[in-house]
């Protein structure tokens, strides 16, 4: 396996530190790494076609060498891998390949415990980072295809014009001229003669507003800083990074489907309520999720399944939250959303309108003086509040919704005329929930995403 250096580079032509100095060198097609990705999907859109059994592994073969035992392990999505160049190659060959990193695996575990639908590795080991072995060449993407968010327990610091630089506050994205990755060359001039090495050259941006950091260091691709890498979609970063600001949470901490271009509403900001008798709250009626923003996760049996979506609709979604939280407060006014979309399951209980990950469940808003708030009710319910949900659809349609389902004429009939471009109607079965669809190619969800905010 190659030896290779990636440098962060930022702005600066060249730069001194204890004796190492990097000055812009030259360019090359060959990758740094590889991501490993068993995504057959591009962009947000999901294959119309019923046969996704064979399609939904979040993991990728790999073939032991006969001298470490031979046999076939595992590697899971998004692990990172070093490897010949595998550009212009057959995709059915195998690679020879060395594991930097093993990714996170808690969606995987997540995957796991629905054994009707999802395919699981049938008890094949887990390959182990700085393995070699076999990998399709069609499972290796290249890092120029990606960004990568360094996780917020990252312990690397590094010293930036006499200040501390928390690399856990940062992402990187390699520096690229057209389709040629830049290169460094790095010379330790504390040594005689000097010991030179080119390096990739990475670019380092804040995490918390997405500018870039006018620095440039030399970083070893070693084991343990790799295993704090946690790659993402290049396209996916400027949404995931508005969501983060939205909702306040660590991006690296996202739980991110790449195999259908989809993340997790983040349930890391989730918190589970029950009654002190409740001891197990997968067991108790009476427990609940609270979401962004106080909302309401409702569908306990399958809220960890069905609420993935795309993330330019999550972000604009959570812009809503939060533009609607100060209109309508308190626990009877929360707003309760139940279907986004499956991990990889896009056709569940025939809800074909959540295939994409950008439609929506809201239960209608209950009036404050509610009993039993986290319970379901229609239109017709004694408590139901016509007002404030008349507000928060006119809400979701400024935020960019072209598409609305719900049963109550009294609010959809003048709506419907005031938006007469929009699919807005009355629908089988939508007595009890609003469903919307926030399109990430609609100008206006992204910009709701953009702005972090609904226009007024």
């Amino acid at each position: 396996m190659k030896t290779i250096f990636i440098v962060l580079n930022f702005i600066t032509t060249s730069f001194a530190y204890a004796g190492l100095t990097c000055t812009p060198n030259s360019t090359t097609s060959l990758d740094p790494f590889y991501v490993i990705s068993n995504s057959f999907y591009s962009n947000t859109e999901v294959q119309q076609t019923t046969n996704f059994q064979s399609k939904i592994e979040q993991f990728v073969r790999v073939q032991r060498p006969v001298k470490n035992g031979g046999g076939v392990a595992y590697v899971p999505n998004r692990s990172l891998i070093d490897a010949p160049t595998a550009r212009n190659m057959n995709p059915n060959v195998l690679i020879q390949s060395q594991v930097l990193s093993i990714a996170d695996e808690e969606i995987f575990g997540t995957i796991l415990r629905n054994k009707k639908t999802y395919i699981t590795p049938q008890g094949l080991p887990k390959i182990k980072a700085q393995e070699i072995g076999g990998i399709l060449n069609r499972h290796l993407r290249p890092a120029k295809d990606y960004a990568f968010i360094i996780d917020s327990d990252a312990p690397q610091r590094i010293i930036v014009r006499n200040t501390m630089l928390k690399l856990s506050d940062h992402y990187l994205k390699p520096q690229m001229t057209g389709d040629m990755y830049n290169l460094s060359r790095c010379c330790d001039t504390s040594k005689t003669p000097a010991r030179c090495e080119n390096g990739y050259t990475f670019n380092i941006y804040a995490k918390a507003n997405g500018r870039s950091i006018n620095s440039t260091l030399l970083i070893p691709k070693n084991f343990r800083f790799m295993s704090d890498l946690h790659p993402t979609v290049r396209r996916d970063m400027p949404p995931l990074l508005k969501l983060s600001q939205i909702l306040g949470q660590d991006i690296s901490k996202f739980e991110i489907m790449e195999s259908r271009g989809l993340i997790q509403f983040p349930k890391s900001i989730d918190r589970i309520e029950c009654e002190t008798s409740c001891s197990n709250p997968s067991e108790c009626a009476v427990c609940k999720t609270i979401g962004p923003f106080d909302s309401f996760s409702y569908g306990q049996g399958d809220s960890d399944f069905d609420k993935y979506g795309s993330p330019i609709a999550l972000c604009s979604f959570a812009a809503v939250l939060k533009s609607f939280k100060p209109k309508c407060s308190g626990v009877e006014c929360q707003i309760q959303y139940g279907d986004i979309s499956r991990a990889t399951d896009p056709y569940f209980d025939s809800h074909r309108q959540h295939t994409k990950g950008y439609c929506f469940d809201v239960r209608p808003i209950k009036k404050p003086s509610s009993n039993l708030p986290d319970s379901g009710i229609n239109y017709r319910s004694a408590n139901y509040d016509r007002e404030a949900t008349r507000d928060f659809i006119e809400l979701v349609i400024r935020a960019g919704a072209t598409t609305v389902f719900f049963n109550d004429m009294t609010i959809i009939t003048p709506i419907k005329k005031s938006h007469p471009n929009l699919l807005i109607r009355s629908e089988v079965e939508h007595d009890d929930h609003i469903h919307f669809c926030l399109d990430p190619k609609n100008v206006q969800v992204a910009n709701t995403c953009s702005n972090k905010s609904v226009p007024n």
